[in-house]
This record gives structure tokens, C-alpha cells and sequence, in this order.
């Protein structure tokens, strides 16, 4: 066998180890980035199942209570967002304060003043939503 043969013979070794550890960095991306993505829906899944037992908890609460609301969970976030201490303060918010809800519960508020505090109050589980058959 010739030294030239030889020669190109390594390397095409070299080139196939490389390209080999190329493609196994790239699996190995790929894994940390599923891993993270399955994380991430594991919170958002923990954070949806919170917020549904605080909403319960909100609609059990009786008008004139001293009982504070439970605070939700921003779903993108995983941030608590901790509301006013009383419904009786939820249902007198100002628009800009329900638009400042909505948006820190990672909610989009709707076109009218109106349907925005029905919003929030339905998302809170103050109220129960408006379900047309």
C-alpha cells in the first residue's frame, strides 16, 4: 500500500469521524432542546392544574368575605400574579387595572371595557363563564 493511499485513506477516516461527531452533536441538541420544551410544558401543565383549583377556590368565595382570593399563575411566565385582597376590589378595577390583570396573567384583553372585567372575572373563577349551547 502506498504512503499516498495511506494518507488519503486517514483521511477520509478523519472526515467520517468528523462528520459522525457533527451529526451526534446535533442529536445531542436536539435532546437538550426536547428536554427543555418537555420541561416547559410540564410547568405550563402544573401552572394550568393551579390556576384551575384556585379558580374553584375563588368561585366558593362568598360575597362580602374577608377570604382574600387565591392568585393565578401566568401560564408563559410561571409568575404568580397576586390580585387585589377582596372580590369586592376585583369587580370595582378601573379598565386600565383589568387590561394590567389580563395582560400580567398572560391573558389578551378583549375589544370592550365591559367584556374585558367579564374576562377577568371569568378567568379568576369569580364569575362562571358565559357558555352558549
Amino acid at each position: 500500500m502506498s504512503s499516498e493511499t495511506s494518507n488519503s485513506n486517514i483521511a477520509a477516516i478523519k472526515e467520517l469521524f468528523g462528520a459522525t461527531r457533527r451529526k451526534f452533536k446535533a442529536i445531542n441538541d436536539l435532546c437538550d432542546e426536547t428536554r427543555r420544551r418537555i420541561e416547559n410544558l410540564r410547568l405550563r401543565i402544573d401552572d394550568i392544574d393551579y390556576n384551575n383549583r384556585a379558580r374553584i377556590r375563588n368561585g366558593a368565595i362568598p360575597a362580602g368575605s374577608e377570604v382574600h382570593p387565591y392568585p393565578l399563575v401566568n401560564i408563559d411566565t410561571h409568575q404568580f400574579v397576586w390580585l387585589p385582597d377582596r372580590v369586592e376590589k376585583i369587580k370595582a378595577l378601573d379598565d386600565a387595572e383589568v387590561q394590567y390583570y389580563l395582560w400580567e396573567l398572560g391573558q389578551i384583553p378583549l375589544n370592550s371595557a365591559e367584556n374585558r372585567k367579564t374576562q377577568l372575572e371569568e378567568f379568576l373563577g369569580i364569575i362562571s363563564p358565559n357558555v352558549s349551547a
